[in-house]
């Protein structure tokens, strides 16, 4: 639980809330995963 709570101190392990509503696909790999479930905001 140390570790963890450490490292995300220092990186931050969770993804921003713009990265969490485009994709981790999108942002990481360039494409999207699931293109059918595109998300009509």
């Amino acid at each position: 639980f140390v570790t963890i709570y450490v490292i995300n101190k220092v990186f931050s392990l969770r993804a921003g809330d713009e990265e969490q509503l485009e994709g981790i696909d999108a942002i990481e790999c360039g494409i999207e995963a699931y293109p059918e479930f595109k998300r009509s905001i």
